[in-house]
């Protein structure tokens, strides 16, 4: 077993070719690449024994992405975003409750309806249901 200085995993990532390369001695960063699916292809092992010391996988580039880290916000933050949220989601509300007054569906015909794209069903907020006209 390596110790963790060497435990290390290097990405070769180029414009030329569609896939990554990933080299790690790291068992927990293999066991994250087995379990994510990457496919193995090639185990090197430690001289003279039998115990895998670094593996290498392939992935295609679509399957790896960058992300920023998640904001941290203070209480204060937080409370502002919520207050924000709330009185966004009255407006909505407000809007889809006048439209749906002023919406008189009962006298379409069922077979109408059916043969024609003018009435779709739709969810604009979460548990806010709407009938949407397209047409």
């Amino acid at each position: 077993m390596t110790n963790r200085t060497e435990q290390e995993t290097i990405i070769n990532w180029n414009e030329a070719e569609p896939i990554i390369s990933i080299y790690t001695a790291s068992p927990k960063t293999k066991r994250k690449c087995l379990k994510l699916g990457f496919r193995l292809i090639k185990t090197d092992r430690l001289a003279n024994s039998h115990e895998e010391c670094s593996w290498w996988f392939e992935v295609p580039k679509r399957c790896v992405s960058f992300r920023r880290e998640a904001r941290v916000l203070s209480d204060d933050a937080r409370a502002a975003l919520r207050a924000r949220m709330r009185k966004i989601n009255r407006k909505s509300a407000e809007i889809i409750d006048d439209s749906e007054q002023e919406l008189d569906i009962e006298g379409v015909q069922p077979e109408t309806v059916a043969s024609s794209a003018e009435i779709t069903l739709g969810v604009c907020l979460p548990h806010t249901p709407s009938l949407l006209l397209i047409g």
